[in-house]
């Protein structure tokens, strides 16, 4: 009997939005994707209230969304007061397996931003996709950050948590904000689990226009996959939010 193989692909976007600051440049770079056949959206640092308007312009229906709450931002300005804040994974037409919401970084209540992102909910959205026949495994997250760069105590003990968490999924495609730049200790455990799929030459994922403490030379958002996938097309744009969108198509075969 010969193999046919098959080959199917996933079209991703991952984007730290920074709350409602950029959402006149966010909400049309989405629908541009949609219209060149994105599927699946993760979003980074997005306010609650934003889900539904968020959901409309990428799938037209609020039912293909999944938020995680991370924290509740007392900042300025004061209309800010008491939004929660998390992610978001939003999708357009495929039907999910199974979703997650597994934590690790454990806290009674949702926290306040203003103690410090120490103080944030840490966790991650794993959804399974199934199209054609075939299952693609998504995740996001948005890892705590450490001043200037730095790798503390606070982030390996997250990163403890966050691989025991995913040490039983063997097929995953996981992206988002890591907050930690290639380079040093986490990014570089992480990329030893899995394969890091920004190109070598891109040199940060910090947008310095729009960043609060402009250029820095750090690439923390991160495509990391296992061996089941294989990534193409993957583009690094600015433009948009603090951090840089990463898109890309991520492919499988039988």
């Amino acid at each position: 009997m010969i193999h046919v193989k098959k080959v199917m692909s996933l079209k991703i976007v991952s984007l730290n939005i920074e709350k409602d600051r950029h959402l006149d440049r966010v909400i049309p770079f989405l629908k541009q994707k949609v219209d060149e056949g994105y599927e699946v959206f993760c979003l980074q640092e997005v306010y609650k209230r934003d889900l539904a308007k968020l959901t409309k312009v990428i799938s037209g229906k609020k039912f293909f969304s999944e938020f995680f709450p991370m924290c509740r931002y007392t900042g300025e300005p004061q209309e800010d007061l008491d939004e929660v804040q998390g992610l978001a994974m939003i999708y357009v037409k495929l039907p999910f397996a199974i979703d997650k919401f597994p934590y690790y970084k454990d806290t009674p209540e949702l926290p306040l931003h203003p103690k410090g992102y120490a103080q944030l909910h840490a966790g991650i959205i794993v959804s399974t996709f199934r199209t054609e026949g075939m299952n693609f495994q998504i995740a996001t997250t948005h890892f705590p950050v450490a001043p200037n760069g730095a790798t503390d105590e606070r982030q390996k003990e997250a990163l403890r948590k966050m691989l025991a968490k995913l040490s039983n999924i063997e097929d995953l495609v996981f992206c988002g904000d890591f907050n930690a730049p290639r380079g040093r200790e986490v990014f570089t455990k992480i990329a030893s689990l899995y394969k890091d799929n920004i190109p070598a030459e891109v040199t940060t994922t910090i947008d310095g226009n729009y960043h609060k403490a402009g250029d820095l030379p750090y690439v923390v958002d991160g495509l990391f996959t296992t061996a089941h996938y294989d990534v193409v097309n993957v583009e690094i744009v600015d433009g948009l939010s603090d951090h840089k969108a990463i898109t890309a198509e991520v492919t499988k075969s039988t």
